[in-house]
């Protein structure tokens, strides 16, 4: 009885430990942070909003199309949006497909939506590629000091 208790402890004592290992994740703290910043940016709180307006219509539109011909699968608009989520975000796990031509022919589009959602938010539209003249300006003009601090005075004989 006294082995067991302590083979018990002993248990508890490694789960502790184990407990502990989420400490590690404090390394990642400047990580995290930087994820929030770009989460709570407009672009990504207008991103957010789109694909949650646009699922939520895609949804009923599958709802719409599929709802009354399949059996189970496209019964009720939660339903129609979790086929929607997964496959616009282009994960399309497969559990739910629809059956019929036209609802096959929405998956497509869909699909496509999904895939053009993704690629609009490697474009950076804000910006053209380079610099622009201002910021060329700025960035001479910076250079220009840091090199007159750092020359020595010429002496004239």
């Amino acid at each position: 009885e006294h082995q067991r208790v302590s083979y018990w402890m002993l248990l508890q004592i490694f789960r502790l430990f184990h407990m502990f290992r989420v400490l590690k994740l404090v390394r990642y703290r400047q990580e995290g942070r930087a994820m929030l910043s770009a989460i709570e940016s407009p672009k990504a709180v207008v991103f957010i909003f789109g694909f949650s307006i646009t699922s939520v219509l895609l949804s009923t539109l599958m709802y719409l199309i599929e709802g009354q011909r399949t059996a189970g699968k496209f019964d009720s608009i939660p339903s129609c949006l979790y086929w929607t989520v997964v496959t616009l975000s282009t994960v399309g796990y497969g559990d739910v497909t629809p059956d019929t031509v036209p609802g096959k022919v929405f998956a497509i589009v869909v699909i496509i939506i999904g895939y053009g959602a993704i690629v609009s938010q490697g474009i950076q539209l804000s910006k053209p590629p380079g610099l622009l003249p201002s910021e060329k300006c700025q960035m001479m003009h910076k250079l220009n000091v840091l090199l007159a601090q750092h020359r020595e005075p010429r002496h004239v004989v």
